[in-house]
């Protein structure tokens, strides 16, 4: 027969969710709501004690919004020329992709024509040959 550990026949029955009484689960529901009443009330007071304090005098607040407005004006002078900037990187690399391949076409034409007059003159040469061999062969008749 298997032994049984003392601790495991005197353990305290857990409580299962089912058990749990209706009671409990009110009082913990009412629990909830209070904390969340105190921290609405606490974030209230705080936004309530910011709003009094954020603009002692409307000379200040005319100052902030004058600060904010400079401040978004420099921020979009920034990014034009940032742009300004990139357009005109983008221009100068395409203007130098444009230049090289209009470099490359120049120098493929040039090269083609040399062939072209290579082949030409190949031809008159070869005209001249075959007219005097043909000439050597009729003065040989």
């Amino acid at each position: 027969m298997m032994k049984i550990r003392p601790n495991i026949i005197h353990r305290r029955v857990r409580e299962r969710p089912d058990q749990v009484l209706i009671e409990n689960l009110d009082k913990e529901y009412q629990q909830e709501q209070e904390r969340a009443e105190k921290r609405r009330q606490r974030r209230q007071t705080l936004l309530d004690e910011r709003r009094k304090h954020l603009f002692a005098t409307p000379e200040e607040k005319a100052g902030i919004i004058r600060e904010s407005l400079e401040s978004r004006q420099r921020l979009e002078k920034a990014r034009q020329a940032q742009k300004q900037a990139l357009d005109q990187e983008e221009r100068c690399i395409t203007s130098d992709v444009q230049q090289h391949l209009t470099v490359a076409e120049e120098i493929d034409d040039m090269e083609q024509a040399a062939r072209r007059a290579y082949m030409r003159n190949l031809c008159q040469e070869n005209l001249k040959v075959n007219y005097h061999i043909t000439l050597d062969r009729s003065s040989c008749l």
